[in-house]
């Protein structure tokens, strides 16, 4: 199962609504990706960030796509071990523009991200994800970093 490059295109541009299904008590999962998308906002008291979509799009294609409100530079995700807690991999992401996350927090600028992955990198491993804003153009924590480790939501990644 997946979603076309049309549909993630049309959710990224207008948001996540009631037509693009998550868990609730009433409603199945149609769409995995989605599975942890209603869990609530990751937050510290000033910085906020959350997972829309985590999980395998297309033939081992590793899809990661949210927000993160933070007054860095840069913005990383990572693909981590959940049971090392140890870093897999790593990705810059550019920001996409979200204007549902913009109002409903009064900020502007591009907070959205959407980034894939190999999951062939990863056999045999349970995964989870840290978004990490920073002010190091290498995703490390040199000029200060802020991340948010989010282990509720976490995929078994099978041999390939």
């Amino acid at each position: 199962m997946g979603v076309s490059k049309e549909k993630l295109a049309y959710d990224l541009a207008h948001g996540f609504t009631d037509d693009n299904p998550t868990t609730s008590e009433d409603k199945p999962v149609i769409d995995p990706t989605r599975a942890g998308a209603a869990n609530p906002t990751l937050t510290d008291g000033t910085n906020y960030a959350h997972i829309d979509q985590f999980g395998e799009i297309e033939n081992a294609n590793l899809h990661v796509a949210g927000w993160h409100i933070a007054n860095y530079k840069y913005e990383y995700i990572f693909i981590m071990d959940y049971n090392t807690g140890k870093e897999l991999a790593r990705v810059r992401a550019d920001g996409i523009y979200r204007p549902d996350v913009n109002q409903a927090y009064n900020t502007l600028g591009n907070v959205g991200y959407h980034v894939s992955f190999n999951m062939r990198d990863f056999p045999n491993k349970k995964v989870y994800v840290m978004m990490r804003a920073t002010n190091d153009p290498e995703g490390n924590t040199k000029g200060g970093a802020q991340d948010f480790h989010d282990k509720r939501w976490y995929l078994n990644i099978p041999q390939r």
